[in-house]
């Protein structure tokens, strides 16, 4: 009779485990949902279908270091049709971006003692201008090139990598610079923005700052 008592009340804790378990399942799922309905609640539409493209070429930026390894060495050489992805993150570190990829993909700007980044068709800094064929190569490698046969239309995109510090980063030009190619935009557009960490050298030591990456996909 107390074995049976004794393995009652075992199963017992087992149901009520499992219950637990349970909710807390549902109640994860139920966030997550909520979650990602609020984050495209504000598009409708077009902007409702090119939501996601942006998100996954978002977290493919900062999250994977392209594919193949190399490609920013060869970015730089000029031979844009190398890269089969392309992806800024450090190789073993997602979320801190490679500085060396950013430079590659990107034009660097100073403001202060601050760089940042941009990139989109005919940006330009100092001597280098990214080209149609640069722009076009890059939108292809981040999966933005439309394809006829597959019934889906390209996308364009505009990139900024920029401090997060508003006490040493005065963001007035980047600001400048982005609200400029968005008022040029007509129909749709998708601006998403994630914090990052960029390798930075401060006091002659290796370091890391913040950083945001917003972006346009229109």
């Amino acid at each position: 009779m107390k074995r049976k008592l004794v393995a009652d009340e075992k199963a017992q804790a087992l149901s009520i485990d499992f219950l637990v378990a349970i909710g807390i399942f549902i109640g994860a799922f139920l966030l997550t949902y909520y979650l990602l309905a609020a984050s495209t609640a504000s598009y409708s539409g077009e902007s409702a279908r090119m939501y996601p493209v942006a998100h996954r070429v978002a977290e493919i930026l900062i999250k994977d270091p392209g594919e193949p390894a190399d490609w920013a060495s060869q970015w730089e050489a000029g031979n844009y049709t190398y890269a089969k992805r392309i992806g800024l993150s450090d190789q073993s570190k997602p979320n801190v971006l490679d500085r060396a990829k950013l430079n590659a993909l990107m034009v660097n700007d100073t403001t202060g003692n601050n760089t940042w980044w941009e990139f989109g068709e005919g940006a330009t800094t100092g001597t280098r201008t990214i080209s149609t064929a640069e722009y076009g190569n890059a939108t292809a490698a981040l999966g933005l090139q439309g394809n006829a046969s597959g019934g889906y239309r390209g996308y364009g995109c505009y990139i900024q990598v920029i401090p997060t510090n508003a006490s040493t980063f005065s963001q007035d030009d980047a600001d400048d610079k982005f609200d400029t190619v968005r008022r040029g935009l007509s129909g749709d557009v998708v601006i998403i923005e994630r914090i990052v960490v960029v390798p930075i050298i401060r006091d002659m030591d290796y370091d890391y700052d913040y950083y945001t990456m917003r972006m346009l996909v229109w």
